[in-house]
Parts: C-alpha cells; sequence; structure tokens
C-alpha cells in the first residue's frame, strides 16, 4: 500500500489503493498499522482528483473510528480544503450541474468532520465557521439550473453542513439560521423527503439550548407536516412528537392519535 502512494502515482491507482485498503481494514481491522500510513493518507487529502479525495475521506473516516489520535491532525488540513472548495478555489475541474464539488464537500463534512468536535483552534474553527456560513448563505439562492440533479446536489451540502453544525452544537447563530431553513422544508409540496429530512433535523435542534426556541416557531408547520406524511415516514418522525414538548397538549393528543390509526392500518395488512 505504501508503494502505491507516490507522489509520481496515477490517481487512479491511487484511489484504487485507498479503497482495498478501507476493505482490507474491515478484513482484519486489528492488522492495520496505523503509524506507517497515517502520513501518506493524510496527504491524500490534498490531492488535486476528486475521486482520491473522496475515496482518502472514507477510508480515514473508517480508521478513525478504530484510532481517533491517529489522524486528528486531519480537522485542521480537511478544513483547508473544504473553505477552498467552498470559496471556488479548488476542484474548478469538478462541476455537478453548476454545483462545485458538491460529493467532496459532503465527505468532508460527514465522513470526517462529524468524527470530531469542533476544532480547538480559533483560527481553524473561524475559517469553517465561514465556510458553513457561505453554504447556508447558498441555500437561498435561486437555482441555476431546472434539473433535479443541482437540486439534489446542494440539499445535499446544505443538510451535510447542518449535521455538523447540530454535531458542534457551539454556536447559536448558526444553529438558528439553520433552524429557520429547514423550516421552510417543512411546506415543501410534493417532496416527501425533504419534509421528512428536516423534520429529523429540526428533531435534533429541539434538544439543543442554542436552538430549541427556534424550533418551537415551527410548531404548526410541523404538525402539518407530519399529517402530510406517509405512514411509513410518520414512523421515523415519531422523535418530533416527543422533542416538540411546545406543541400543545391536545395537538399532541391528535397527532398521537393519527400516529396510531396509521400503525393498525399497517399491522393489519
Amino acid at each position: 500500500i505504501n508503494a502505491e502512494y507516490g507522489p509520481d502515482t496515477l490517481h487512479g491507482v491511487k484511489k484504487c489503493a485507498a479503497l482495498c485498503a478501507l476493505r482490507l481494514f474491515e478484513l482484519k481491522a486489528d492488522k492495520f498499522n496505523h503509524g506507517e500510513l497515517s502520513s501518506r493518507l493524510i496527504a491524500l487529502l490534498s490531492d488535486q482528483h476528486l475521486g482520491v479525495v473522496t475515496s482518502a475521506c472514507s477510508l480515514i473516516q473508517a480508521l478513525v473510528t478504530a484510532n481517533p489520535a491517529e489522524y486528528k491532525g486531519c480537522v485542521s488540513l480537511a478544513v483547508s480544503r473544504l473553505s477552498r472548495i467552498v470559496s471556488s478555489t479548488d476542484l474548478k475541474d469538478y462541476m455537478y450541474y453548476f454545483y462545485r464539488g458538491s460529493l467532496a464537500q459532503c465527505e468532508t463534512t460527514r465522513d470526517f468532520l462529524q468524527s470530531y468536535g469542533a476544532p480547538e483552534d480559533t483560527e481553524v474553527y473561524e475559517r469553517l465557521k465561514e465556510s458553513l456560513e457561505t453554504i447556508l448563505n447558498r441555500a437561498s439562492d435561486p437555482p441555476k439550473s431546472k434539473k433535479i440533479q443541482h437540486t439534489n446536489a446542494k440539499n445535499a451540502v446544505l443538510f451535510e453542513s447542518i449535521n455538523l453544525i447540530i454535531h458542534y452544537d457551539s454556536d447559536a447563530a448558526l444553529m438558528v439560521r439553520s433552524c429557520n431553513l429547514l423550516g421552510g422544508f417543512l411546506n415543501s409540496k410534493g417532496k416527501q423527503n425533504l419534509r421528512y429530512i428536516a423534520l429529523e433535523s429540526l428533531t435534533k435542534l429541539a434538544v439543543s439550548d442554542f436552538s430549541r426556541k427556534a424550533v418551537m416557531k415551527h410548531q404548526e408547520n410541523s404538525a402539518t407536516s407530519f399529517k402530510r406524511m406517509s405512514g411509513i415516514c410518520q414512523f421515523g418522525s415519531e422523535q418530533w412528537i416527543c422533542c416538540m414538548r411546545c406543541v400543545t397538549e391536545s395537538k399532541l393528543r391528535r397527532l398521537w392519535e393519527n400516529y396510531l390509526l396509521i400503525w393498525r392500518k399497517l399491522t393489519t395488512r
């Protein structure tokens, strides 16, 4: 594996080596020597090939579960890479339906940064915060394409960024902004998946001291959105009912009765 991570190695070979290493780790985690590979794996995060970066993120995310201290140095590098992608100075050749490096942004925020707490270095944290603010700002930009792929890429980056903000639970302004953006998805007509993801994220925000009051403002839309959803998705949103303590007792009772009615219909089929 060390031989395949040389600076002159083809991008395709680096990508395959990272994926093979991931498979080997899943089979024989106790035989994996982290010390020998950590520096080379970290260097892959700076590669200019999108496939190499995403493969490296997947591999490092798996390795972090076994030895988080060994790869903590990747945090600052991942933040730097995310910042360059968001600011449009990196991965200029990787546009997916007018959205730059969407997969790399998702991989960085979901598979790696969410494995650690908020960066302790103030400069690194401020740089990450600036990137997250930019992503939240772009959520309200008019779409550059009518293709569903553009909307999906944009929403994927947004939701993963919000999940990272919720994971850190350290910035009141970002959490309140996230709550307000999610509230806008509750009225999405014909987009049940978006309503479900929004409800799921709002459930997490409802238990935070920073965003609980902001969540309360969306209780009416939340109750309406819950009723519109199919039975399967309603079961996935049952935690929302428990977390929304702001919902009145009578409204909670009506929602719960509706939940039980759907449950009986599904179990009697």
